[in-house]
């Protein structure tokens, strides 16, 4: 049989687990062929390239932040967007809230290759 005082700190333990993982940040990965991700009709950006819109959620979560990869041949010619490359779109990733990102870029290759995001959310 348990006495009262191991309850009490089985409890407080259970409390301190469960207020430990509340809240930290996790991650999530997310893939997208490229050349799914045009924007239609097409739009100008870069150096004679098309700008590139990817939007990324996680359910119930707030994203704080997105990392970018490319993964294939062609990945030297997809760049996130700057001020000077897109205009209307000065940083790649746009934070809109409610669990919910738009990472801008643009590419001047028509071949296709995997856009790759590791979204962090808490």
């Amino acid at each position: 049989m348990m006495g009262s005082h191991n309850r009490i700190l089985l409890v407080v333990l259970g409390l301190l687990l469960l207020g430990s993982t509340f809240g930290q940040a996790q991650t999530i990965k997310r893939q997208f062929e490229k050349n799914n991700q045009y924007v239609q009709p097409g739009i100008k950006a870069g150096d004679n390239g098309h700008l590139l819109r990817v939007d990324l959620a996680v359910s119930g979560k707030q994203i704080t932040s997105v990392d970018y990869n490319c993964l294939g041949n062609p990945c030297g010619w997809v760049h996130p967007c700057d001020g000077d490359q897109c205009k209307g779109h000065d940083i790649p990733v746009e934070l809109v809230g409610d669990g919910t990102a738009i990472w801008w870029g643009w590419s001047n290759s028509g071949d296709n290759c995997e856009l790759i995001f590791t979204v962090h959310y808490q």
